[in-house]
């Protein structure tokens, strides 16, 4: 269910909620802040206001039995401590939990997180994920990927391309969700609205993405352009072809030769923009 805030007034009536259950919240906490300017983040996560408000009102349901569980899967090359402590998660949970005598817990959903320099990714650090699993679902031809012409052309979150592919063919178009969400009695969607290059604007069911065990299972975009079913250029120049396969050759090496590799990729990106130009300029979904 999604909670809607109008002229500063929250109403949480219509949530049916029972002493004993097993609450999830999930708010946006996509990134600590736009780019690299560490005070430009309001607009990027829900609101601590909000959350706060929500866990509240559910503690109080739950009258001294049952869990809350704020947790949300952000964006990989994110840090959640910085993204926590911004939005003062730790303490929200704590307060909430200590004055309605329940548990409540923040949980980082992610598997991973990285570290991105220059749009390339240098680390990764293996991270605990959800402590209950997750869950493969497969929609088959209930998928909108189903009969997709990108199939076998997706790209997903991460520089390995045969992982998207792999789970996205034929009848089988599979998506890894965590537990959590899924085994909870409750679960309370807390978006953000704000603008995004491929979707336009980020609303309720684009949230739902950071309840992805692994978003390298979710097609991003398919490689080319419409002219050969993919969505990555607007149209099949012979600069964009080069690009694209300047993109690959890139990704394959800061993936397979480690340390050298994205240091070497840093280069040539940077070489890339040179020539072919920045975002700001070109309408592109490459993913370096």
């Amino acid at each position: 269910m999604n909670v809607y805030i109008f002229r500063n007034k929250i109403d949480l009536s219509f949530i049916k909620i029972f002493p004993g259950d097993w609450v999830v919240i999930k708010p946006n906490l996509i990134k600590e802040s736009i780019k690299d300017i560490d005070s430009e983040w309001e607009a990027t996560v829900t609101s601590s206001k909000i959350i706060k408000l929500v866990c509240e009102y559910v503690c109080q349901k739950l009258k001294g039995k049952g869990k809350v569980t704020i947790c949300d899967a952000p964006q990989t090359d994110s840090s959640f401590k910085k993204i926590a402590k911004k939005l003062n998660l730790f303490n929200i949970a704590k307060q909430c939990g200590e004055k309605y005598g329940v548990i409540v817990e923040v949980i980082d959903l992610r598997n991973e997180e990285w570290v991105n320099e220059d749009e390339i990714i240098t680390q990764r650090r293996k991270l605990s994920g959800d402590p209950n699993g997750a869950i493969v679902f497969n929609l088959g031809e209930n998928s909108l990927f189903f009969g997709h012409p990108g199939e076998g052309h997706y790209y997903g979150a991460d520089y390995d391309t045969k992982i998207v592919d792999q789970h996205h063919i034929g009848g089988k178009q599979e998506y890894l969700i965590n537990a959590t969400p899924i085994m909870a009695d409750v679960f309370i969607n807390l978006p953000k609205m704000k603008v995004h290059k491929k979707t336009g604007v980020t609303l309720s069911l684009k949230n739902l993405v950071g309840i992805n065990a692994d978003k390298n299972w979710l097609p991003h975009h398919s490689e080319g352009s419409p002219r050969n079913g993919g969505d990555q250029f607007p149209d099949a120049t012979l600069k964009n072809r080069f690009e694209q396969i300047g993109a690959k050759f890139i990704r394959k090496l800061a993936l397979s030769v480690p340390y050298f590799g994205p240091k070497i990729s840093k280069k040539f990106r940077k070489a890339g923009i040179m020539f072919l130009g920045n975002e700001n300029k070109v309408i592109r979904s490459v993913n370096w």
